[in-house]
């Protein structure tokens, strides 16, 4: 019976240790491109189970749209950079969050990739003049809690000399606590 109990200790141990090396390994920064996708690898035509070709149209479709994601991503990097010098007059203030984002999350009802983060930036500039966007790792405000802050992060630029008159400024907009939050940038 002891055995049984040492192997089932064993094991947890050996599992917590695991989700503890995982959840420390270092995320990549969007910037190394040699870590991130370029594009969607496209097989090659081949014989399909039916004797008839595989690739064409579903091929060139998959093509552009990775070239579509790619542009995206490309846009949003280049966005990142253009806005880090007014980011950095953020520092010492409080902003707005209104939205962050990473390719592959679920939430509203989708699956964001690059293109409709880049959209939902673009709606949001549209509305806000001041909007910006940046990078969460850049952050330690994003970083600081343990958790993966690899997330495009969208302010709405103004600032505000207290937490709750940002809070102030969100529910003036129309948003809720969960859509708008203050934040103080801090790196």
């Amino acid at each position: 019976m002891w055995i049984i109990v040492a192997i089932v200790l064993i094991v947890a141990i050996l599992a917590g240790i695991g989700v503890w090396a995982w959840r420390t390994q270092p995320r990549p920064h969007p910037d190394a491109s040699a870590q991130q996708p370029t594009s969607e690898v496209q097989p090659t035509p081949s014989e399909s189970m039916d004797g008839g070709e595989t690739g064409g149209a579903a091929d060139e479709e998959r093509t552009r749209e990775s070239a579509a994601e790619q542009q995206a991503h490309d846009e949003l990097q280049r966005q990142v950079e253009a806005d880090k010098a007014k980011a950095a007059g953020l520092l010492n203030v409080y902003t707005t969050q209104l939205s962050s984002k990473k390719p592959g999350l679920q939430a509203a009802g989708r699956t964001w990739t690059y293109e409709t983060i880049l959209g939902q930036y673009r709606e949001l500039k549209a509305k806000y003049p001041n909007a910006l966007l940046v990078w969460g790792p850049d952050y330690t405000n994003y970083s600081r809690s343990g958790h993966p802050s690899d997330y495009y992060v969208m302010l709405s630029g103004e600032t505000f000399a207290t937490a709750q008159a940002a809070k102030g400024w969100c529910t003036a907009n129309g948003y809720g606590s969960e859509d708008c939050l203050p934040v103080h940038l801090a790196q």
